[in-house]
């Protein structure tokens, strides 16, 4: 499990509280263990936390939708994490919050980290 001082000091994230960061990168590192069953994923050489960075990215996505649900947050329509920047969209239609979408957002924050190998060899 990726603990939280990595998510606020190596990862540069902020969104998400100490009391919900278990609860977000549980579900963060499931997906990215369905996606090792799934698909080919392999941690690039020159990146060695790329797989707990990924885990960030991915909490960072479920905590975003959590909050856009709940109305207590507008979207992300770009993030931000060292050279990578946060944008917030200025209504909620700028995302997609469909099932297939939030799925989509999950998969994309775990490549930007991760070589995700979806083909057949």
């Amino acid at each position: 499990m990726v603990n939280f001082q990595f998510y606020r000091g190596t990862y540069g994230g902020s969104s998400i509280s100490q009391e919900s960061w278990t609860y977000y990168a549980q579900k963060a590192l499931t997906k990215l263990k369905q996606y090792t069953r799934d698909y080919v994923v392999t941690v690039p050489e020159d990146s060695p936390d790329a797989d707990k960075m990924a885990v960030c990215a991915m909490a960072d996505i479920y905590a975003t939708y959590d909050a856009i649900g709940s109305g207590s947050a507008g979207p992300v329509s770009s993030l931000k994490t060292g050279e990578i920047s946060v944008s917030y969209a200025v209504n909620v239609s700028a995302i997609d919050l469909s099932e297939k979408g939030q799925a989509r957002a999950l998969y994309e924050a775990a490549r930007q980290y991760l070589d995700i190998y979806r083909g057949v060899d």
